[in-house]
Formats: structure tokens, C-alpha cells, sequence
């Protein structure tokens, strides 16, 4: 029996484990935080555009007015008018009237409020505002998307072909 011995005491290992691991913690989100952020800047970073993908981007002013006139004819064609469908049919032709104006002057008018679209109206020169018409058309607009008020299919249709007339001379005065 002199093989066997007794049990030893439990050795103390005098390492410190929690300020080991929470600093061990900390530096890999650190490092995780880092990453992610430099992956958020390289991929917000574009690459240059050159003057040709520039020049690409800038559209005719003959263009702009052809797609607004062929973005009405769609939107007369559609059964929105028929229906009565004022809301939608209010969203897109004052989504077809923004876009035509952006194509025209190169600014971002589709981020206009109906006041500031109103005063850019009133600014440019060869609008007249009194006759216009697009005070009615901009209050109808109004009613129908935030009122749910009705507009009738008549009501529509002239507010159609007044902007269909607008598009058309306005883009002659503006053409050279």
C-alpha cells in the first residue's frame, strides 16, 4: 500500500479569467463594430460617373414631354376615371406632373409638398397661375388623397386634358 497516496489539495491558479474574458469581449466587438462600419463606407461609396453616364442620365426636353404624353394616354385609358377611383388616379397624374417638371429643370420636384410645387409654379415665367387651372387641380388632388372626398369622372377628365394642354405648350415654349 505504499503504491497509493492521498488526495491532494485543489491547486489554486491565480489567473484572472473574468477580467481576461470580458476584455477579450470587448475587443472583438470592437473589432466587429469597425468592420461593419467600414462596410457601411465602402458600400455608400459609388464609383465615379463619367461625363458620358452623365450626359446618359439628361434627357431630351422632346422626350420628357413624349413620355408625360403617352403616361396620360395610359392613365386615360385606365379604368380609374370610369370607376371613379379618385385617389389613384390623383397620385398618378400628379406623379406623371412631377416627373415631367424634374425632366424639364433638373431638379427634384417629385419631393415637393403641394405648397412647394405651388410656389416653383408661380416662379416660373411661362406659367400663368391664374389660368392655369392647376390651383383646382392641386386642391382636387388634395381632397381625393387626404379628404377621400369623390371626384366625379367628368371632373377628372378635365383636369386630364388640362394637363395634357399644359404639357404640350409648355414644353413648346420651353423647347428651343
Amino acid at each position: 500500500m505504499e503504491d497509493i497516496h492521498e488526495i491532494k489539495p485543489l491547486m489554486n491558479l491565480d489567473f484572472p479569467w473574468l477580467p481576461f474574458l470580458a476584455t477579450l469581449s470587448l475587443m472583438i466587438g470592437l473589432i466587429l463594430l469597425a468592420a461593419w462600419i467600414l462596410l457601411r463606407i465602402l458600400r455608400g461609396r459609388k464609383a465615379p460617373e463619367s461625363d458620358e453616364a452623365h450626359e446618359e442620365n439628361i434627357k431630351e426636353p422632346q422626350t420628357v414631354r413624349d413620355e408625360a404624353l403617352a403616361a396620360l394616354e395610359k392613365l386615360a385609358n385606365s379604368n380609374w376615371i370610369r370607376q371613379e377611383q379618385s385617389k389613384l388616379f390623383y397620385l398618378e397624374l400628379e406623379a406623371i406632373f412631377k416627373h415631367f417638371l424634374e425632366g424639364l429643370h433638373l431638379q427634384a420636384v417629385s419631393s415637393f409638398t403641394d405648397q412647394e410645387l405651388k410656389d416653383f409654379l408661380k416662379q416660373l415665367p411661362q406659367v400663368s397661375w391664374e389660368n392655369s387651372g392647376f390651383e383646382t387641380l392641386l386642391n382636387r388632388s388634395l381632397m381625393a388623397r387626404f379628404a377621400k372626398g369623390q371626384v366625379s369622372g367628368q371632373a377628372m377628365q378635365n383636369d386630364l386634358e388640362n394637363l395634357r394642354k399644359f404639357i404640350q405648350t409648355y414644353a413648346e415654349q420651353t423647347i428651343p
